[in-house]
């Protein structure tokens, strides 16, 4: 509970020449290893999401984001380590993407382009299976949902197992008490907002969306963080702007906001703030 990891990408995040970095604390914080750097395993780019989780026999599995060398096209994989010090390649989470001859021709930064299977979230059930959404996107300031690959091997191969919701990623995924399981995800269409969906049987389905906030002054806002406080008791955290922020910036100023909040134990439509 003590251990916490951080990670990015030097320069920046999923530009051509992106290499990993981790840093981690045993300690709850108060103290920080040294930073280091991944390896490449022979990719041109690399991507670390902070998004970690160990599976039941012990090893720590990192989820990250290849890209090509020119930067168009990402696939998200997973590293693995047995002592948090020595990572490796472990499995692609996504198949490889080529239909890329259905878009227009590349012009400008692939920042705002369409892309399938990116910033990869794991977790791991207590039935020992992997869930790990994704994010797709046709545009990333509206048009972007949140997809489920399952693995049934401890992460070493996946496979599709559902589309979480029409729009709204990344999403963020977690494991109740009761074994439901609850994604939430910023949501990039008038009313912008977060919002959430609950599935009760291991990922494969999903119930209604229910709107955390829908008061958004812009598409700029998401990336959750959902946790269990106490059964049924939830807690996201999140970036955001408010529409009827005194000082405008696009759309208000942006900080980080949470939301506590309930689902109701007999049905997954609606919630409790």
């Amino acid at each position: 509970a003590d251990t916490i990891v951080a990670m990015g990408s030097a320069p920046a995040l999923l530009v051509a020449d992106a290499k990993p970095w981790m840093r981690i604390t045993t300690d709850g914080g108060r103290s920080w290893r040294r930073p280091f750097k991944l390896p490449m395993n022979h990719f041109a780019s690399l991507s670390g999401h902070g998004s970690f989780v160990r599976r039941q026999d012990g090893m720590w599995l990192a989820a990250l984001s290849a890209a090509s060398s020119d930067g168009w096209r990402r696939r998200a994989l997973l590293y693995g380590s047995w002592d948090g010090a020595d990572w490796n390649f472990l499995s692609w989470i996504t198949p490889p993407v080529f239909d890329d001859e259905m878009d227009a021709p590349h012009t400008g930064t692939p920042r705002f382009w369409a892309h399938r299977y990116f910033y990869p979230r794991p977790i791991c059930l207590r039935d020992s299976r992997i869930l790990v959404s994704v994010r797709s996107q046709r545009d990333p300031t509206g048009a972007l949902w949140t997809e489920i690959f399952e693995s049934q091997d401890h992460g070493r191969t996946f496979h599709f197992l559902s589309r979480v919701n029409d729009w709204g990623a990344p999403g963020d995924l977690l494991e109740l008490a009761d074994g439901r399981i609850v994604c939430v995800y910023g949501y990039r269409l008038k009313p912008y907002g977060i919002r959430g969906r609950v599935s009760r049987d291991g990922g494969r389905t999903w119930g209604d969306e229910f709107i955390l906030r829908d008061d958004g002054g812009s598409w700029d806002l998401g990336y959750p963080r959902v946790l269990e406080l106490e059964p049924n008791r939830l807690l996201a955290v999140y970036y955001m702007n408010r529409a009827d922020d005194p000082v405008q910036a696009n759309g208000g100023v942006r900080h980080i906001a949470a939301t506590e909040f309930s689902l109701p134990s007999d049905t997954a439509k609606g919630f409790s703030p």
